[in-house]
């Protein structure tokens, strides 16, 4: 596992979350079951007070204290300050691999966890996840300073940086359109891979990423609906231990293996701590509608047609996207056999805008460049950075405040994204106009400024 240089906060953001990890043990072999985290400690001494363990069944009360790795102990020479003494856990993210227990001031011996060997998921996924869900003690580090700072300067930088994620977007679509152009439908592959992967939310990209790869996008031969969950939820895995009822009956009796390349398992799926409505077979259910659409009703075109003709780009495809035939069990259901309170469509205004944003301008745009069509382009770039839009990213609702840049746009969105995620959590300040005007000389310290 890859060594991020994460701070403590950030590890006490992955401590404090249960759902990173499972199944506990001290180095010593000892099974840890935390039954109360205790109080964060802002200031000197341990990191966690009044905390409470089970550790290898006894009750243990005390504080806990939080490491990037297990060497820090020695480094910061706790085990001379008597404030330590009453610690009865250090959490270490990263093992030091030294044989050598950790004591206090009194030569006991302090029970550690080395968490990364726990962690449920990689700490690129979980480190991801967190800096998209700010705390509330997150803080840049230009502010309130940046409140100083000629606004029209800022709003120039954000500009900037839309365009550059943009760009970024454009080249990711190029880059997979090389690797697969011997295939003859590589652009409504491409295309059907990144619409999957904008449904999955944050729980799920990764794994709808894989499941539009998974199958075998020219041998798919799709003469309705069905056909095409059949072939979805079959890839997925996840009907295999799902309850048998009609639905799965006559889905199942459909399900073509010549099209599968790689079938997923159950358990790579997150449902946990999500709404219903945001579970992944309701993803994959629209998903299954946007196969069906992509191989059978020429969706690609259609699409091209609103962006090339429409003086309403939005709103067609808000009527495009809506229209799509899903299937009705999944108005009625949120997972197989487990009915909704009252039906419901599988999309709405808000995702379908993530969608256009992050897969549908950045595709027709390139697209528009491989056919020299610049009128196409222009109306892609148009609605980019004059389409009205308020956003709902929580990334977004803290920069806003934080900045006092105000979202107008899509390409506002996207710009102050770009800045909290390649210049913020990196601590490329120096690299930052609105840093630079501030600190001039400023040096990059990464990841050791934002409080998380």
């Amino acid at each position: 596992m890859k060594k991020l240089n994460l701070n403590e906060n950030f590890i006490c953001r992955i401590w404090e979350n249960d759902d990173y990890y499972k199944a506990l043990k001290t180095k010593q072999g000892e099974e840890v079951v935390i039954l109360d985290y205790g109080n964060r400690n802002k200031d000197a001494g341990p990191d966690y007070s009044d905390a409470k363990a089970l550790i290898n069944g006894k009750l243990k009360c005390g504080k806990i204290e939080i490491h990037q790795s297990s060497a820090d102990w020695r480094k910061h020479n706790h085990q001379k300050d008597s404030n330590y003494d009453n610690v009865i856990l250090n959490v270490s993210l990263w093992d030091d691999n030294s044989k050598d227990s950790i004591v206090n001031s009194k030569g006991n011996i302090i029970p550690e966890i080395i968490l990364s060997h726990f962690l449920v998921s990689s700490i690129n996924e979980i480190w991801r996840e967190i800096i998209e869900t700010p705390s509330k003690s997150f803080k840049l580090p230009c502010f309130p300073d940046v409140a100083i700072v000629n606004p029209e300067k800022k709003k120039d930088w954000i500009t900037q940086l839309s365009k550059d994620r943009l760009n970024k977007k454009i080249h990711r679509i190029k880059e997979r359109l090389n690797e697969i152009k011997s295939n003859p439908t590589a652009i409504e592959q491409v295309l059907f891979e990144f619409l999957c992967e904008s449904m999955g939310y944050s729980k799920n990209k990764k794994q709808m990423l894989k499941l539009a790869q998974s199958v075998d996008f020219v041998k798919i031969k799709v003469k309705n609906l069905l056909e095409s969950q059949a072939v979805l939820f079959e890839t997925s895995g996840l009907m295999d231990n799902a309850p048998e009822d009609d639905y799965i009956k006559e889905i199942k009796g459909l399900i073509n293996l010549n099209v599968i390349s790689t079938k997923m398992k159950p358990s790579e799926w997150n449902f946990f701590r999500l709404r219903p409505s945001n579970f992944p077979t309701l993803r994959i259910a629209y998903a299954a509608a946007l196969l069906y659409q992509l191989k059978s009703c020429n969706f690609f075109e259609s699409v091209i047609k609103i962006f090339e003709n429409s003086k309403q780009i939005r709103k067609d495809l808000y009527s495009l996207f809506s229209s799509i035939e899903t299937p009705d069990y999944w108005k009625r259901h949120y997972n197989f056999a487990k009915t909704k309170n009252k039906p419901s469509e599988l999309i709405g205004n808000n995702r379908i805008d993530e969608v256009l944003i992050n897969v549908l301008i950045p595709f027709v745009c390139f697209y528009a460049r491989v056919k020299n069509n610049n009128r196409l382009e222009e109306n892609c770039i148009d609605l980019y950075f004059r389409c009205k839009h308020r956003s709902t990213n929580s990334i977004t609702r803290v920069m806003q405040l934080q900045t006092g840049i105000k979202i107008d746009s899509f390409s506002d969105e996207q710009g102050l994204i770009e800045l909290h995620n390649e210049f913020c959590i990196k601590g490329r300040c120096n690299k930052c106009t609105i840093g630079i005007e501030l600190t001039p000389g400023i040096v990059a310290e990464p990841l050791t400024l934002i409080m998380y």
